[in-house]
């Protein structure tokens, strides 16, 4: 079986330590468990350097001296306008010390670098040696300061007395007059690309004319998701930034993955991956992304996301409307008269699909006391049987086997 080629790029937001604002639970099983998603889901990964230095969680990961061979072939790093590494980081911190606003003691991006002494010059030409002098750099086809000062004055011009944009932020903590002026000033500050411009100096300029504390973190929320979106050179996708909009599936979110998996898989597959030492796990999972096999189970869950996304009221009301729920006890304590949304729907349905391919049990267990060879034999046998019961070159099929299975499970 031939292996196909990968499913384009993805970028690793996770690895930026605020991506906690957005997120529920702890940033180091965030931070993993979207890069071994990514990495399963066949995407490239990229990633910002500077998000090393600002997470002592991501920086853990990366600087793993026997995870870096293994992160080489799969992460590429983006440097923007810069050459090397060494060169970005020189840059940024420069300019950082330079403004007064970035510089005050409230500005947590300096501190961030400046915390690793020297030794982050050495870190930089680590990471040059390892992706920069190889190739592994994802192309820069825009400026992302050019970009990020584009979305900051849209953000500031939208004109409405609601939402969570920018603008609201500020007069919400700021009076009418105020506000009037402050908005001016900022437009003005990222108009005028001589001004250097960073979400700290924004948020300082902001705490100082009085705004509202609260007003003020909504603010720096606002402006953390502007500076990621700026990244954007549109050939990557960036699930952690679009989760929120228009109410699609994304595929390539860590979220969505990992619950249709743990349905059709089995919980044990994720449990251990996020258990093992961590360049065990990456070798695992990069074996997958090489297999044949697993590259055909990564088709079929993507076209059950699509058939959950454009059958979902169907599909809801043909589980909500059966006795699924009373039947099995997997899914006892989920209330009936909760309409359920869909990632809930899909993963019921990744459930239900795997009830007619039989998850094996246990093979976690024999999986962390060492078995491991037989352990992927008997996962991957089980892949198999998943490909061979759902895949489908043509979609209309894929569904049809989906509802079917959905149908059959509404049986006494």
């Amino acid at each position: 079986m031939s292996l196909p080629p990968l499913n384009g790029s993805v970028y690793w937001i996770e690895a930026d330590e605020e991506a906690r604002l957005y997120a529920t639970g702890p940033h180091d099983a965030l931070c993993r468990r979207s890069f071994l998603s990514y990495v399963l889901l066949r995407l490239k990964v990229v990633a910002h350097p500077a998000d090393f230095w600002q997470s002592s969680v991501s920086h853990k990961l990366v600087f793993n001296p026997q995870a870096q061979p293994l992160l080489q072939p799969v992460l590429q790093i983006h440097l923007g306008d810069s050459t090397t590494v060494v060169d970005y980081i020189a840059d940024r911190t420069e300019k950082l010390s330079r403004d007064r606003a970035s510089s005050r003691s409230s500005a947590r991006e300096l501190e961030q670098y400046t915390q690793h002494g020297e030794q982050i010059s050495a870190q930089g030409a680590q990471l040059d040696g390892l992706f920069t002098n190889n190739g592994s750099i994802f192309p820069a086809t825009v400026s992302r300061d050019a970009r990020f000062r584009e979305l900051v004055i849209k953000d500031l011009s939208i004109n409405l007395p609601f939402g969570n944009h920018l603008e609201r932020c500020i007069r919400d903590g700021l009076g009418r007059s105020q506000a009037d002026t402050f908005v001016g000033q900022i437009r003005d500050l990222a108009h005028n690309r001589r001004r250097f411009i960073s979400v700290d100096g924004i948020v300082s300029r902001l705490s100082s004319a009085g705004c509202a504390e609260p007003a003020v973190k909504r603010a720096y929320n606002r402006l953390q998701l502007l500076h990621w979106e700026s990244r954007s050179n549109g050939l990557v996708s960036m699930p952690f930034v679009e989760r929120a909009r228009n109410g699609r599936i994304n595929p390539h979110d860590p979220d969505v993955f990992w619950s249709s998996v743990d349905g059709l898989l089995g919980p044990d597959f994720q449990a251990v991956l996020m258990n093992l030492p961590w360049p065990k796990a990456l070798d695992i999972v990069c074996d997958l992304q090489n297999d044949a096999i697993w590259a055909s189970f990564i088709e079929t869950y993507h076209g059950i996301v699509s058939v959950v996304d454009q059958n979902y009221e169907r599909i809801e009301e043909s589980i909500v409307r059966s006795r699924v729920l009373k039947q099995h006890p997997k899914f006892t304590g989920i209330l009936l008269e909760v309409r359920p949304d869909k990632w809930t729907i899909l993963s019921w349905t990744c459930h239900i699909a795997s009830w007619y391919v039989s998850v094996p049990t246990g093979w976690g267990l024999a999986w962390r006391i060492g078995s491991g060879v037989s352990t992927i034999k008997k996962m991957h046998d089980h892949v198999i049987k998943v490909t061979k019961t759902y895949h489908a070159s043509e979609r209309h099929v894929l569904q049809t086997r989906i509802l079917r299975v959905i149908e059959e499970a509404k049986k006494p």
